[in-house]
């Protein structure tokens, strides 16, 4: 066997540039001891080791010696393997709310900006986080700075019927709400008021992104079409100072509602390069997917090229058809959209659902379809329904299995 240095590509020394690892140790709460290489952290934030004040001739020491041991005395197993779970997936990857609460910890901690991200993404999941009382919801975000958590939870609050100063100060968390906190969420609810459909033209947010703004008789600043019609639009008003301080900004959160054409049944129909492919064309119509405004609510919908007044959607039970409003068209496409089985209500497991709309109560609703005489008809879905939803010659099909929910293959 050569024993003559390899000097490829990359080389320094003989050793591999991709696969000649550094190895560091750390001994954490309890003595315990960890051995990994350094490029999870060093890749994630090149500073890393700086930030410990560990010298780079610490790190040149050979792994078996005890000087090259970086001691974190105040951080517990639990929590650094939590982490390590999240950055080194060998065995397995992080698992538990537990697990993922530690790697979110020290990630934030030590600015591990791709782990964070693994981290916040996993505990949304959560169902140990999603039972946690609002309250507590929010304490979390606002200690480790997560935006879209404190937005959702604001949200989920104005969107009670019940809510008021008694309900959040008697909240069960053992540390309520400040008054601060409650008199802003008061405020957003009251701000969650819309104007009816037909008066889509005059939404404030729309007439406000306008080269000129413009405003007309009996213009109502609460009104919002469905793009910004939201307890969203509402609480990142009244929270913009609170969002500015943690450095998130709404406006490049996700919206799993997706960009949509605004139309009436007197608009003209966009073309086939805006509206993407037809999800089906029964008797030679195309059909496409878009979510009407009526009044409070907000529901998934088909539509028809041909007869573009006709949006199809289901309420009280059964087809309904006629609808002068505005109803708002999502664009399909097999890049980024695509179809999964479902069943009872249930979002299926490691999806992102479409949100299609709202109930006059703020539960969301998702687009849906069923095959119905070898086409592909479009309906709704909810964990409130505990199904589909499918408009069919003037008659409500429900759907407990066989069905299908809209989801993003990517968000």
């Amino acid at each position: 066997m050569s024993t003559t240095p390899y000097t490829g590509d990359g080389a320094v020394d003989g050793k591999d540039d991709l696969y000649y690892m550094d190895l560091v140790e750390f001994r954490v709460q309890g003595g315990a001891l960890f051995r990994v290489p350094t490029s999870g952290f060093t890749s994630s934030n090149p500073n890393f080791f700086k930030i410990l004040g560990v010298t780079h001739q610490q790190l040149s020491l050979k792994s078996d010696t005890h000087e090259k041991i970086i001691e974190l005395s105040d951080i517990s197993r639990d929590m650094f393997r939590g982490l390590l779970l999240a950055m080194y997936p060998f065995a397995r990857t992080a698992e538990s709310y537990d697990e993922w609460l530690g790697a979110l910890h020290l990630s934030t901690l030590w600015g591990l900006s791709e782990i964070r991200k693994k981290a916040v993404a996993s505990i949304s999941e959560c169902p140990e986080f999603n039972s946690k009382a609002l309250s507590e919801r929010i304490l979390l975000a606002r200690e480790y700075e997560v935006g879209c958590w404190l937005r959702d939870a604001y949200c989920q609050i104005i969107q009670d019927k019940n809510m008021n100063v008694d309900t959040l100060r008697s909240s069960s968390s053992s540390e309520p709400l400040d008054w601060e906190t409650i008199s802003r969420l008061v405020q957003a609810q009251s701000l969650l008021k819309v104007w009816p459909a037909d008066k889509f033209q005059d939404c404030e947010v729309c007439l406000n992104q306008q080269d000129e703004p413009r405003r007309k008789p009996g213009y109502n600043v609460n009104y919002r079409c469905f793009e910004h019609l939201s307890a969203r639009s509402c609480v990142d008003v009244v929270f913009e100072k609170e969002y500015t301080k943690m450095g998130f900004n709404p406006l490049t959160a996700i919206s799993f509602a997706g960009e949509r054409l605004p139309l009436t049944g007197t608009t003209a129909f966009p073309d086939i390069n805006q509206t993407g492919p037809p999800v089906s064309s029964p008797s030679g119509i195309n059909v496409f997917i878009a979510s009407a405004i009526l009044g409070r609510s907000v529901i998934p919908c088909r539509v028809d090229k041909k007869r573009k007044k006709c949006v199809y959607f289901v309420l009280g039970g059964r087809e309904r058809i006629s609808h002068s409003g505005r109803f708002d068209l999502l664009p399909f496409s097999d890049q980024h959209l695509h179809w999964v089985k479902a069943s009872h209500g249930q979002i299926p497991v490691n999806t992102q659902p479409v949100e299609g709309g709202h109930e006059e109560d703020g539960r969301l609703l998702y687009h849906a379809s069923a095959f119905i005489e070898g086409y592909r008809i479009p309906g709704k879905t909810g964990l409130h329904l505990g199904g589909a939803k499918v408009p069919w010659y003037d008659c409500e099909l429900i759907f407990t299995k066989d069905y299908e929910i809209l989801c993003w293959r990517s968000r």
